[in-house]
């Protein structure tokens, strides 16, 4: 095996885009919306597309084998540490030993997945596996399958080695050359066993531990064989194609839902808003759903922003306005200058700011290019909003939602927690400085929604909880009895 360092850097770096998540879902059959939606992705704890872990798996291959031959690959060990996310730069780096190479993907905030190739012997052919009856797993259907815990502890089934093979070799040429097609297929299909398969739609791809078999087969079983219940932790078996070994796989819990309008009415009085005009910046979903949701049950006309999640704005509008409530919805970028997005509306007399971006995903290195993003949106774009309020004729009242985080300080969250802090400061200068605006800034805990929830079930007060009585307090309302 030549120890030879790789003859380029170029290789060792990458952005992988909606054209390459495209391309592997063509050929791997994973359509998981964590992948492919923009907008459904959001509802994950990835708060956005991430790539296909096993995409990334395959291009590491794919450059080990432009120094290395890879022929003699015996076993192939994966840990998926954290997400890459679609349009992230992350980087390459492979260190080769005696009997290994292993490739390390870096990320902005640190290592995102570990692959360890082995060189050897391979492996002889399993025994008869008893697989033949198993459910096989239709290689055509776009939607996943949807699972509670009991039903994936069931699972069992096989999936079929038989894509588009001269696909691979053009994706990844030296690696076809050196294990053949359909090894590759094999090992992306374990993708779609996981994304697809079980335990599906909500699943978390986390390791792999597979050996080469010395021969092939036009299909793979997987078969779940244990499940650690406090942390939703699947193992799964899976053998065929040219590959023998273990998946582990999370279960996580399904999107978080919020309380239904009918639900919400019964919490405010139904006229104690009446006159009031509401806009809510990032209204389609978690915290601003339920704010938009209770000014509206308290008689206020609403107005709820998106940046791209129209189809969700638009289901909390139909909900409300079926209701007896009245909402509209409009589209609006952050970034972008408010009074072309806003004039045409008729001027609120309170605003919360709700928008947002993926809130986790840090490491233990700071990142100056996440303090940006944060900043931009916390900051610059609160101020924005501000400056255009402050123009209109009448006072308005503006919610600033801060963090817990300021002062807790949770690792991995240090450039959050410094855009938060500054947007603090911004805003109660902002208070002094602007007469047409009076802010109000609240530090929120962290409530339960969709970026927060976690594998293992915590105490986080859900969104009514917490903000029930912060907008009764904005709204100038005694509190509830």
């Amino acid at each position: 095996m030549s120890s030879d360092p790789p003859e380029a850097t170029e290789d060792l770096t990458r952005v992988f885009t909606d054209v390459d998540q495209l391309r592997f879902a063509e050929l791997s059959g994973d359509w998981n919306t964590m992948h492919m939606d923009p907008v459904l992705s959001r509802r994950t704890q990835a708060g956005g597309m991430v790539v296909h872990g096993m995409h990334a798996v395959l291009w590491s291959l794919e450059t080990m084998a432009r120094t290395h031959d890879l022929g003699a690959l015996a076993s192939i060990e994966v840990s998926f540490d954290r997400f890459i996310g679609v349009g992230e730069d992350i980087g390459l780096d492979i260190t080769v030993k005696s009997d290994r190479i292993i490739a390390r993907i870096d990320g902005p905030a640190g290592r995102r997945m570990r692959v360890i190739a082995r060189f050897g012997v391979s492996a002889a052919p399993n025994a008869d596996d008893q697989s033949n009856d198993w459910p096989i797993h239709d290689l055509a259907r776009r939607d996943a399958q949807v699972l509670d815990l009991d039903e994936a502890e069931r699972t069992r089934g096989r999936i079929g080695i038989d894509g588009d093979l001269a696909g691979w070799g053009t994706l990844f040429p030296r690696l076809t050359a050196a294990i053949g097609p359909m090894a590759i297929d094999t090992l992306a299909k374990t993708s779609t066993i996981v994304g697809m398969a079980c335990p599906g739609r909500d699943s978390i791809y986390s390791s792999l531990k597979v050996e080469r078999l010395a021969g092939d087969s036009s299909t793979m079983s997987f078969n779940v064989t244990s499940v650690e219940r406090a942390f939703r932790l699947l193992t799964l078996t899976i053998n065929g194609g040219g590959w023998s070994g273990e998946i582990e796989a999370f279960l996580r819990h399904p999107p978080i839902v919020q309380p239904t309008y009918a639900e919400i009415r019964r919490l405010i009085e139904p006229a104690a808003l009446r006159g009031q005009r509401v806009l809510v910046i990032g209204g389609s979903r978690g915290i601003g759903e339920v704010v938009a949701k209770i000014v509206a049950a308290g008689g206020a006309e609403v107005f709820i922003t998106y940046l791209v999640g129209e189809a969700d704005a638009r289901r909390v509008a139909a909900e409300i306005i079926a209701g007896g409530g009245r909402c509209q919805t409009l589209g609006f970028d952050a970034s972008k200058d408010t009074a072309d997005q806003l004039d045409h509306l008729p001027h609120p007399t309170h605003v919360y700011y709700f928008a947002t971006s993926k809130i986790f995903g840090g490491g233990d290195v700071y990142s100056p290019e996440r303090v940006r993003v944060f900043q931009e949106i916390y900051v610059d774009s609160f101020y924005r909003l501000c400056a255009y309020c402050n123009g209109l004729a009448a006072s308005i009242r503006v919610f600033y939602p801060s963090s817990v985080a300021v002062e807790s300080r949770p690792k991995g969250m240090t450039e959050y927690a410094m855009a938060k802090a500054a947007g603090e400061v911004l805003a109660s200068d902002l208070s002094r400085s602007m007469r047409g605006i009076s802010i109000d800034v609240a530090r929120l805990p962290r409530i339960l929604t969709d970026q927060t929830a976690t594998l293992v079930p915590t105490d986080d007060p859900d969104s009514i909880q917490v903000m029930l009585p912060l907008v009764r307090a904005f709204h100038g309302l005694p509190a509830a009895s």
